[in-house]
Order: C-alpha cells, then sequence, then structure tokens
C-alpha cells in the first residue's frame, strides 16, 4: 500500500510521493503526472488507478503551449519493498514501463534541458 506510512518511492527516471489528501505525484524525467486517490494495492499486491499524464518539454514552457496532459492508467504490483509500474496513455494508446521503485529511496531523474 503507498501511503504516508510508507513515504516517497523511487527508481530510475521516476519518483512517487505521496501528497496530502491521498493523492499521488509521480516525477518522470520529462514528464510527471498525478493519481487523485491513494493507491492500494490487492492481497497480492496488484493496483491499478486512473491518474493523468503530462509530457513536458525542454526548456521554460511558453503560456500559449498546448497542454499535453492525459489520461492515464497506472498499473502494477508491490512486493515487500518494491514496486513494478506500468502507465498505459489512454490518449497516446502508448505503454510506458516497466519501472521498478523502491520505498523510501531517492529516484534518479534527469530533467530535459
Amino acid at each position: 500500500m503507498v501511503n504516508q506510512k510508507f513515504g516517497s518511492w523511487g527508481g530510475q527516471g521516476i519518483g512517487l510521493i505521496d501528497v496530502e489528501g491521498g493523492g499521488v505525484q509521480l516525477e518522470f524525467d520529462c514528464a510527471e503526472g498525478f493519481i487523485k486517490q491513494p493507491i492500494i494495492p490487492d492481497k497480492q499486491g496488484n493496483f491499478s488507478v486512473i491518474g493523468t499524464f503530462t509530457q513536458n518539454r525542454p526548456g521554460p514552457t511558453r503560456m500559449d503551449a498546448p497542454d499535453t496532459t492525459q489520461p492515464a492508467c497506472y498499473k502494477g504490483k508491490i512486493i515487500g519493498q518494491t514496486m513494478t509500474l506500468n502507465i498505459e496513455l489512454t490518449e497516446g494508446k502508448n505503454q510506458l514501463g516497466p519501472y521498478t521503485l523502491t520505498a523510501n529511496r531517492t529516484p534518479h531523474i534527469v530533467r530535459c534541458l
């Protein structure tokens, strides 16, 4: 389960932190995501939650730039201190991942320049 007790999760190119109110903020090398509900896995550790995914661009963002936020389904499995995460982008019909995250680990993120 992802909640205040577990804190943050990190991996190569991804970070996941709980936010106040039960949501989850995700950071990627050149993107971000948000889930408005807590991640609560079933008895086998599997979970599937709906959120958003926003592809960022290098450099400053122009005020008139189109919004790249799209619906996404975050699916994964938590076993002990390890989470495997896949992201299905519902508009682009693309899948990102798998990502491997470890509980209480600092993420290794390289911001797009």
